[in-house]
């Protein structure tokens, strides 16, 4: 009973030495690659580099959210009130959604390759489907043509997204087309015509899933950047407040909020809703209230004329409670009706005329229909194609980080293969081939061989800081600082090998520990300068070959080990059974 419970004893701390060792292995590993993720030399589209670049990403956020709150805060300052007509909020997509969009997207998710992607995913869709209209401002006014709106969706989503790409006109900012830049409310000069004027642009569906990959396994900066201060966010969020505010408060002069026109704040003329009757334009929503003299109040370029018949936003408006108003709406009423009239007697032929007309259009519509139904399937089918495309070069970039960290076949000294990542520098295989007894595989009891070093020299001992990985031996017991002959039965010992020196401690298995001391006692730690080393020290006289597990005989332990990992291999742990 006592021999099975001193063997169950044995081999718990065998496996509990085990597994400490294999613990500090694993920690040491991933130390190496989180806390210098520069010292790694992994190759760039590596999976090996993954465990890095999520930390630098997760490391770097709060500085990448800092510099995306800055931007947005820029962007909102350069884009003005939302509420003015003024050349930096134009009804579509300007110069200054641009900027937003940007700026909130790497504030919503700041990793910069994949904030990039799904930036421009939203942009170039934003940009196609809604253009800047010709003197609009704001809705519901004061756009010259009411039915602005159906110029939007003009460019199909396939078009996107062929390899072709989309070809935007020249185009220029409707509100001031003839100058590149405007003084904003703070005195800053803003960029107001849009750069992708005249430019082709390519979406790629697959655009942010490539950007995540790519952030994962690129090849790692190294580079940490310092978080701001509790004081920096608090300013950067007092100013982005202020922003957005200065950007949405309606009560300012020159509003296009009608409502807020009721409590004093003047309006722009422009702001009043208006429709059209007889080919002229009126509105009825002016009651009076204070009014600015022109749309365009705040900052206007010097050779602003909002009378000049020939600038886009010239729209000549009557309030329709004046008496001028309804004199013209009778004068242009009885104007259409005698016209009418006059047509009466051609009507047989006019209809006629009116009815072939009508078909003709029918026909050219059909026609019209057809061929836009076959081009949106060829062009769904391009699409397709590209995205297909897309898709097959993701898997490869994913297969090629793969292959990158996919084990090689390396050679050592002595012509023994090893495997290495290809992605990390070639390692050589520890070259260590001893005949061990059944006694001194299971225990530890002697220290592996390596033809590197010379015997006569010393094994470095641990420094006076350091912590000993395993308790102190008793009076009586084996010394752990000078190496002993062992001759365990029932095989002769081979020749006692000399010790590692402190560059090939990684090849050298745990130490042994001895039987009377304690589990935390033999676990190495990371203070201890000779975690990973072979302990040196054989148990005095001789062992049984039989320590009750029922297995005698020799053993072969080869041990191979990569010289930059600093974790080892061993066939020796536990404790050292008591003397026959």
């Amino acid at each position: 009973m006592s021999t099975t419970t001193a063997t169950t004893t044995r081999a718990g701390r065998r496996g509990a030495v085990v597994a400490a060792v294999a613990g500090a292995g694993l920690a040491v590993t991933l130390g190496a690659q989180l806390a210098g993720p520069g010292a790694q030399a992994h190759a760039a589209g590596s999976v090996a580099n993954i465990p890095a670049n999520v930390y630098e990403t997760l490391a770097n956020m709060p500085a990448v959210q800092y510099q995306a709150l800055q931007q947005t805060t820029k962007a909102f300052n350069d884009s003005g009130n939302w509420w003015l007509y003024i050349p930096t909020n134009v009804v579509g997509f300007d110069q200054q959604d641009y900027e937003k969009v940007a700026a909130i997207s790497l504030l919503l998710m700041p990793i910069p390759k994949v904030a990039a992607a799904q930036s421009d995913q939203l942009w170039m869709t934003l940009a196609t489907f809604a253009p800047m209209t010709p003197n609009c401002t704001g809705v519901p006014g004061p756009c010259s043509d009411p039915l602005y709106f159906l110029q939007y969706g003009q460019v199909p989503m396939w078009q996107l997204l062929s390899p072709e790409g989309y070809t935007f006109p020249e185009i220029r900012n409707t509100i001031d087309p003839d100058s590149e830049y405007y003084t904003a409310a703070d005195g800053q000069q803003v960029a107001i015509q849009p750069w992708w004027s005249g430019q082709t642009v390519h979406l790629d569906f697959l655009g942010p899933a490539k950007a995540v990959w790519e952030t994962l396994t690129e090849d790692p900066s190294g580079r940490i950047e310092q978080g701001p201060t509790a004081q920096q966010w608090a300013q950067a969020y007092g100013e982005f407040g202020t922003a957005v505010f200065n950007g949405l408060n309606p009560f300012v002069d020159g509003t296009y909020c009608l409502p807020c026109q009721l409590f004093g704040t003047a309006g722009a003329p422009g702001s009043l809703p208006k429709f059209a009757l007889f080919g002229k334009y009126y509105t009825a929503f002016n009651l009076g209230q204070k009014l600015t003299e022109q749309d365009w109040s705040l900052n206007p370029p010097s050779d602003y004329d909002p009378t000049d018949p020939n600038r886009e936003d010239y729209v000549p408006v009557t309030n329709i409670w004046t008496k001028a108003a309804w004199d013209q709406i009778f004068t242009d009423g009885v104007t259409s009706t005698r016209d009418s009239l006059a047509l009466i007697p051609q009507l047989p032929t006019i209809i006629p005329q009116n009815l072939a007309t009508f078909g003709d259009q029918l026909d050219e519509f059909s026609k019209l229909l057809a061929h836009n139904i076959v081009a949106n399937i060829d062009g769904l089918a391009t699409a397709g194609g590209a995205t297909f495309g897309s898709a097959e070069e993701l898997a490869e970039m994913i297969k090629e980080s793969f292959v990158n960290a996919l084990p090689s076949a390396t050679t050592g000294d002595n012509g023994r293969t090893s495997s290495t990542l290809r992605s990390v520098v070639p390692t050589t295989a520890a070259k260590t081939a001893v005949t061990l007894t059944a006694d001194e595989a299971l225990r530890g009891s002697k220290a592996l061989a390596s033809d590197s070093k010379p015997a006569d020299q010393d094994i470095p001992t641990p420094g006076p800081g350091a912590e000993p990985s395993a308790a102190a031996p008793e009076p009586g017991s084996p010394s752990t600082q000078s190496p002993t002959t062992v001759s365990p039965s029932p095989t002769p010992s081979p020749t006692p090998p000399p010790s590692t020196t402190s560059d090939e401690t990684t090849s050298a298995p745990a130490h042994s520990t001895p039987e009377h001391s304690t589990p935390s006692e033999s676990e190495p730690t990371e203070s201890s300068p000779d975690a990973g080393q072979t302990s040196s020290a054989p148990s005095a006289g001789k062992h049984r070959a039989d320590d009750g597990s029922g297995y005698t005989g020799k053993h072969r332990a080869t041990t191979g080990t990569s010289s930059d990992s600093g974790a080892s291999t061993s066939s020796a742990g536990g404790s050292t059974g008591a003397a026959a």
